[in-house]
């Protein structure tokens, strides 16, 4: 359990330089919680992850097997696509402070393998909570995919090395994979269903190649696609009734005309030490030149925000853009104040009343 609404990042190094805009900033990038969509009912604490998508024994539909070799769907891929996204589902509500989430592999079979099967009876939701100490089920109902392979042919018009026009046809590959998932929480005390979602998640993907065999063979495998279809599915609904977490991508100036400090400010930074940052940032503000002053004031901005010090961040944007004239502290309101509501929030859905 966390108890902190922000958190640092440190596998980002990599992003990090693609943030920065000219040799003059550098990027900074860190975690803060992002509201669930949804109000649910505090009462539930322990969420209890049952996957419902399985198909009876011995009971196969007919145009479900029609639907596969039509899509070109393999077997058993719904239901891996399922599970990924149970798995994913359940690590991004674990990481989060509000459930405690238990995924005991529990897997329910139904003849309804495409949209959303009646409700679980409650004698079944009281067995499997009543088993966990549970207050509510989250059951993926349903999983299904489709997937959709075409070739399309252009012609482009080459020169040879003696300079003469030829005409080439060049070959791209298109697989689209389309995932519907549908969801419920059931609440166990007051035996009522608090939330029904249906998802539809797509994977998109392209390769030309001279021939057309080759363009078909560089697209990523049906199973794998579908796969990670079902973890976005699993993020997405995790993300609907539970606070989780989302990085945050900052830049930061690195330079400041010619004082000397902000080059030591900028080390600081760097090394993850921004506290010190901060101050000496503080002091160029208070201190330097315009030039400097104005990229010093932005960059306290960055660091209060952070920090998690949200109001005295948006102080310092309000004080960049009136006083030192920083225009890209403007932009900054506004997206301080969307974090600053999005924090009430999350604190609100994480309070115990």
């Amino acid at each position: 359990m966390k108890n902190t609404l922000t958190k640092n990042v440190l596998l980002l190094a990599i992003p990090l330089a693609m943030l920065a805009t000219g040799c003059s900033k550098s990027g900074v990038s860190f975690q803060a919680l992002r509201p669930a969509d949804i109000d649910m009912n505090k009462q539930i604490k322990t969420l209890v992850v049952v996957n419902r998508t399985l198909p009876e024994k011995g009971w196969v539909s007919a145009g479900n097997v029609l639907e596969g070799l039509l899509s070109s769907e393999g077997i058993g891929q719904d239901r891996d696509g399922g599970r990924t996204s149970l798995a994913t589902l359940s690590r991004q509500i674990a990481d989060a402070p509000r459930f405690k989430v238990v995924n005991p592999g529990i897997e329910l079979r139904t003849k309804r393998l495409i949209g959303m099967p009646p409700p679980l009876t409650w004698a079944i939701v009281d067995s499997i909570a009543g088993a966990h100490n549970a207050q509510g089920l989250l059951v993926l109902e349903y999983f299904d995919s489709d997937v959709t392979k075409f070739t399309k042919v252009d012609t482009v018009i080459e020169k040879t090395k003696e300079g003469v026009q030829i005409k080439r046809p060049v070959y791209t590959a298109v697989q689209n994979v389309r995932v519907k998932s549908g969801w419920r929480v059931y609440d166990a005390a007051n035996k009522t269903i608090s939330d029904e979602f249906h998802g539809v998640d797509e994977f998109n993907s392209d390769k030309s190649s001279k021939s057309a065999h080759k363009a078909a063979w560089q697209l990523p495998s049906a199973r794998s696609t579908v796969e990670q279809a079902g973890s976005l599915a699993g993020f997405n609904y995790a993300a609907h009734i539970s606070p989780t977490w989302v990085n945050v991508n900052r830049t930061y100036y690195k330079k400041g005309g010619k004082d000397a400090r902000f080059k030591t400010a900028a080390i600081s930074a760097r090394s993850g030490d921004w506290k010190t940052a901060a101050t000496q940032w503080k002091n160029i503000a208070d201190t330097g030149k315009k030039k400097a002053a104005k990229r010093a004031a932005y960059n306290m901005i960055v660091a209060c925000e952070k920090e998690g010090k949200l109001d005295l961040a948006m102080e310092w944007a309000r004080k960049a853009s009136t006083e030192f004239n920083a225009k890209d502290a403007g932009g900054y309101i506004g997206r301080l104040q969307k974090r600053i509501n999005d924090e009430n929030r999350v604190k609100m859905q994480l309070s115990e009343e």
